[in-house]
């Protein structure tokens, strides 16, 4: 499912030891934020490739629970 969801989304992504990278344009950051973390993801790190761009990189890691 976190494939799909990215693929709809996302020009590149890359999933790493419970890391997903991912860029993609600026105006679906909150649809994609908002379906990651339904399946338990936080956003980590979220930033313009450069100033002008309509592209945004973003790093989502699976949420642990200490509880």
């Amino acid at each position: 499912m976190l494939d799909a969801i990215c693929q709809e989304f996302c020009e590149w992504f890359h999933h790493f030891n419970g890391t997903t990278h991912v860029v993609l344009e600026t105006q679906y950051f909150m649809e994609l934020f908002n379906r990651l973390l339904s399946l338990g993801y936080v956003c980590e790190v979220v930033t313009h490739i450069c100033e002008h761009s309509e592209f945004c990189a973003a790093t989502f890691t699976e949420a642990t629970s200490s509880i």
